[in-house]
């Protein structure tokens, strides 16, 4: 099993380009993303919370957080200087048991816990990562887990629920499983590394410029052009309409007319 420290970890490149795109930092609401593995059948709970033990101990990347005195700028969305702070790992990651089974509707109220989840800004000093087991029944069962996407990508989201359920069907068989299948980040880092000076990198870019050259620019909604973390801040607080006092973007749900609708749908094909 994996060791535990607490040794500064840079982001990957594509974990601070998505770092840099938040402007709320980790405090921004719904800037996670998630997953929801549905568990049919009878489950030892005791066991499953073993096995994602065994896993986040391999992986850095589920016990991340922000390092210590850069933790409550850089979840406030303030750079002070380092825009994209140095991590660490902690020494646990717990799986609490969230128990709706006694709910009129434990489907919806299952659903209910992982939207409140979902969009709560995770907090200043803590894991960049959560998860919960949540029972519907005795024979139903839901493992959420959501993860700052600077961390974890939907790839990587797919790589841990995989080997959690490599890990818990060896051991409800009573058999081994292999130790550390997922790579550590600093040998991911170094890879990396490695790639960024290779010539593997210049022939990878020259070969997408080349296949992609014809297209047109990418569609979007967007009205303006993209910014900067302190070019957001002063955004935020020219456009009150915009953002929130805790500096999170404001939300609103428009009904677009049958014709709008048809025109979206055609421009999306």
């Amino acid at each position: 099993m994996a060791d535990h420290h607490t040794a500064r970890i840079p982001m990957s490149t594509a974990g601070r380009e998505t770092w840099r795109r938040t402007p709320g930092g980790a405090r921004e609401p719904g800037c996670c993303i998630a997953e929801v593995v549905e568990i049919r059948g009878p489950l030892d709970t005791s066991l499953f919370a073993d096995a994602v033990r065994v896993v986040t101990s391999e992986s850095e990347a589920l016990r991340l957080r922000v390092a210590g005195e850069h933790a409550r700028r850089a979840h406030a969305g303030d750079s002070g200087g380092v825009p994209v702070p140095p991590l660490e790992a902690d020494a646990d990651f717990p799986l609490p048991l969230v128990d709706v089974s006694a709910a009129a509707d434990p489907e919806a109220a299952a659903a209910q816990w992982e939207r409140a989840e979902l969009a709560r800004p995770l907090e200043p000093e803590g894991a960049l990562s959560g998860q919960a087991l949540i029972r519907l029944a005795a024979d139903r069962f839901r493992w959420f887990h959501r993860h700052h996407p600077s961390v974890l990508d939907a790839f990587g989201c797919a790589l841990v629920t995989r080997r959690v359920a490599e890990v818990y069907t060896a051991r409800a068989e009573g058999r081994p499983h292999e130790e550390d299948r997922l790579a550590a980040l600093s040998t991911l880092d170094a890879d990396e590394a490695r790639y960024r000076e290779s010539g593997e990198r210049e022939r990878d870019r020259e070969f997408w410029l080349g296949r992609y050259a014809d297209r047109p620019q990418p569609l979007s909604l967007a009205t303006a052009p993209e910014t900067t973390q302190s070019q957001s801040a002063q955004s935020q607080s020219a456009h009150p309409e915009t953002y929130g006092p805790d500096g999170a973007v404001r939300s609103r749900t428009v009904s677009l007319t049958a014709e709008a609708s048809a025109r979206v749908r055609a421009a999306t094909r």
